[in-house]
């Protein structure tokens, strides 16, 4: 088993996914997610402190998040891979979901904030590479 970072968080998206597609014609979900913590320092002061993370999806959790989040929807990613970046000198925190690592959970009203679609939703079709014995 290989070894890798595991993270679990609590947010809002940042914005809209964004998708896109694979060679294959797989989709790829990118979106932001926001963490916020509110706690009192020791002398009272209350602090609101936000921290962001770039969460990339892959394989059928990209197909949720296409049809099912928008920008303000609250998630639960749960035993993610977190990965550190470099890019142009500056680092950056990327999160990884695919049909190995990870799940997402959409909370609240999934049809709440539902992005609007020209296109209908492939329907799922589970094959036998989709049964897990």
């Amino acid at each position: 088993m290989r070894a890798y970072a595991q993270v679990s968080m609590k947010g809002n998206l940042g914005k809209d996914p964004e998708i896109k597609y694979n060679q294959a014609g797989e989709p790829i979900g990118i979106f932001s997610v926001a963490v916020s913590e509110k706690y009192k320092k020791k002398n009272g002061q209350e602090v609101d402190e936000t921290s962001w993370f770039n969460v990339t999806v892959f394989g059928r959790q990209a197909k949720v998040v296409r049809d099912y989040l928008a920008k303000g929807n609250q998630v639960q990613i749960r035993n993610a891979k977190l990965k550190i970046e470099e890019y142009e000198g500056k680092k950056y925190t990327k999160v990884i979901v695919d049909d190995f690592n990870g799940n997402i959970d959409l909370l609240g009203d999934k049809n709440a904030a539902k992005p609007e679609s020209t296109s209908p939703a492939e329907p799922f079709q589970a094959t036998d590479d989709d049964v897990p014995f």
